[in-house]
């Protein structure tokens, strides 16, 4: 939600000292749509949070990968990401009438299965496992160290 922003602004450095304090790395999933202010509000958040690890997702229920023109075209952020050790996600498009259960209907997300015929069970099942996947390769590096 854009309005975080101002906790970050006012709280980021305390967040980010206590998480240091602890030894604890700080990982954040930058959920964009094709908006400019999704990618300006990124921007704020890695002035203010130097240490987190930024993984933007680009949402392609906004959009195709290609429409996302703000972020692609800022190549400044690309490169923070990547030295931070961040990368850029996408995260595939959610069928529309499931989209609607959630946002719409306002049904939550553990019950959405319950709300759709099977055609779109299969879907929202297809999608999980995708967005299982990409958050897999996320992770597996830290589970390969932990082990």
């Amino acid at each position: 939600m854009a309005s975080s922003n101002l906790g970050i602004q006012a709280q980021g450095s305390l967040l980010e000292e206590s998480l240091k304090s602890q030894g604890v790395g700080f990982k954040a999933f930058w959920l964009l749509n094709r908006n400019k202010d999704s990618v300006t509000l990124l921007r704020d958040f890695l002035a203010c949070m130097n240490d987190a690890v930024v993984y933007p997702v680009l949402n392609l229920y906004f959009g195709k990968e290609e429409e996302f023109v703000f972020y692609r075209n800022s190549h400044d952020l690309h490169e923070i990401i990547a030295q931070r050790g961040g990368q850029q996600l996408t995260f595939p498009n959610l069928y529309d009438l499931t989209a609607d259960k959630l946002y719409t209907d306002e049904i939550a997300f553990e019950d959405l299965h319950k709300h759709l015929k099977q055609g779109a069970r299969t879907s929202l099942e297809r999608w999980l496992n995708s967005v299982q996947k990409i958050l897999d390769d996320v992770y597996a590096p830290l589970i390969n160290v932990a082990e």
